[in-house]
């Protein structure tokens, strides 16, 4: 038996590793600083941690290409939460450094979603820049759209603009 056929630790503080990846072999046991899983591992049951898929870079919350916390590929960008065919959790190539209609850039390598009233929104996911079909973009009490929402209708003393 070697230190790469084990199936469970005897050290408490430990994780058996499932997997081959960053220099770290399948079925060997591992501590490391703060506890946890070395990168590219996520934590899959009491005293394991799983490889990653592929394409997350360092971190994951499951096995899947949907389970990404960081991407592998620098062109490409990680999408928190499902719109418009993008996956929550998935990495994807993005065309040039803006993120797609529907996201907004949360960071350069992230894409996060705007709430479901916006078509497209900027700087949080609930400060919509426009709205979808048959939606009025109600601005709020400032002038930059910084509190802007999407309305099914026009509040009264408000009429909208062709």
């Amino acid at each position: 038996l070697t230190s790469t056929d084990c199936t469970a630790c005897s050290d408490a503080t430990a994780n058996l590793l499932i997997g081959d990846r960053n220099g770290h072999e399948d079925g060997t046991c591992k501590v490391i600083s703060g506890g946890g899983c070395p990168a590219g591992y996520y934590s899959s049951s009491t005293g394991q941690c799983s490889i990653c898929d592929t394409a997350c870079s360092t971190a994951c919350s499951g096995p899947s290409s949907g389970d990404c916390v960081t991407c592998t590929e620098t062109d490409q960008k990680l999408f928190v939460g499902t719109r418009g065919g993008y996956q929550d959790g998935q990495c994807q190539t993005v065309t040039g450094s803006d993120c797609p209609e529907g996201y907004y850039p949360s960071s350069s390598s992230v894409c996060t979603a705007c709430d479901i009233n916006c078509a497209t929104c900027n700087l949080e996911t609930t400060t919509c820049t426009s709205c979808d079909p048959g939606q009025w973009l109600l601005n709020g009490s400032t002038q930059d759209f910084a509190d802007a929402t999407c309305q099914t209708s026009c509040p009264p003393g408000f009429a909208p603009e062709s």
